[in-house]
This record gives structure tokens, sequence and C-alpha cells, in this order.
């Protein structure tokens, strides 16, 4: 008796699990499509207000997330975008752009990502990053030393950008002291006030 009541319990728990991981893969689907489709969007905006496109179909042809220390809270992608007049089905043109997408936090487990188009990139560039971050091209010993100068030479600049704000911001907060102080100070204080006599 006990036995059977066992294994009625374990059926039910791999159900569960079983069933919990198919809807949780169908609620990423969802949400990706979701994604893919606000950025297609965007994208049309983007192409109708700078080159007063319309009637155009955005097919993705390649998307590849930026990596780096300065990218470490941000969401960039350098997106491979293939132009179709949706009429005549035929290829306008083939664009590389930089996608940013910007979280805001809705309730405690819910977050909306609103995308934005930064603006165009050399394709020929683009396609080559690409290829690097996918392992296609594989740079020589020599290639990968200027690549780490680079590399070296952007994340001092960025310290030194940090260590400026920094003090600025230091700055800025002792000046608000001191002006705090100095209001302080120059308020003046009423020890005997007037009390009517009745």
């Amino acid at each position: 008796m006990t036995s059977i009541i066992l294994i009625i319990i374990i059926i039910g728990i791999v159900a569960f699990a079983i069933i919990s991981t198919i809807m949780s893969k169908k609620n990423q689907k969802l949400e990706k499509n979701k994604r893919k489709q606000q950025v297609k969007e965007e994208i049309k905006k983007y192409l109708k207000e700078k080159e007063n496109t319309k009637n155009v179909r955005v097919d993705f042809a390649k998307v590849v997330a930026r990596k780096g220390k300065e990218l470490k809270y941000r969401d960039v992608f350098d997106v491979v975008v293939e132009v179709f007049d949706s009429k005549a089905n035929k290829l306008l043109e083939v664009k590389a752009l930089e996608i940013e997408g910007y979280s805001h936090k809705i309730s405690k487990k819910e977050y909306r990502t609103d995308w934005k188009v930064n603006g165009e990139l050399d394709l020929e560039k683009t396609k080559y990053q690409i290829a690097l971050s996918q392992g296609k091209i594989k740079l020589t010993k020599e290639e990968l030393k200027i690549e780490k100068e680079k590399n070296n030479e952007k994340n001092k600049q960025l310290k030194i950008e940090d260590a400026k704000k920094n003090l600025e911001e230091k700055e800025a907060k002792k000046n608000k002291k001191i002006a705090m102080k100095n209001m302080e100070a120059s308020e003046v204080k009423i020890e005997n006030k007037f009390v009517p006599r009745r």
C-alpha cells in the first residue's frame, strides 16, 4: 500500500517537473519572439525617420551581443539586417545597426525593455567583428597583441574617466556641504521673542 502511494507521488513530481519545463520553454520562446518584433518595429521607425522608407520588411541576418567592461550593465547588440520591399519582396539593402535595450522594472518579477537604434555601423567592420566573435576568423599573434593593447588603452581611459567623475562628485558634495553650513550660519537666530502682554 505504501509503495503504491510512493510511486504515485514520484510520478506526480516527475509530471510536474516535465510540465513546468515545457511551459518555461514556451514562455521563453514567446518572449524571444516578442523582443524580435519590438526590435523590428524600432528598426522600421529608424529607417522611416532617417531614410523616409515605408512599407519595408526587416529580417535579421546576424545578431551578436557586444561584450566588454564598458558594456557590463548594458544590452548592446550589433545587428545585420536585410531590408525588403514588402510589396515586391525584393531586397533593397543590407545594413548594420547598433541596437540598445533599456530595462525598466515594472514589478517585483517583471521587467520591460525599451529598444533604441543608436545608429548605423560600417557593414564590413560589423561582419568582421561578428565573424571574430563566432570564431570563424582567427587572429594572428600580432593582431591579438594589437587588440589587447587597444583594449588596455580603452580600459585605462575608462578608469581615468571614472576617477574624474568621482572627483567631480566629491567636489560637488563638498561644495554643497559648505553651502549648507553658510546658509545655517547666515540665518539669524532670535533668542528673545516679542510676546505681547494681555
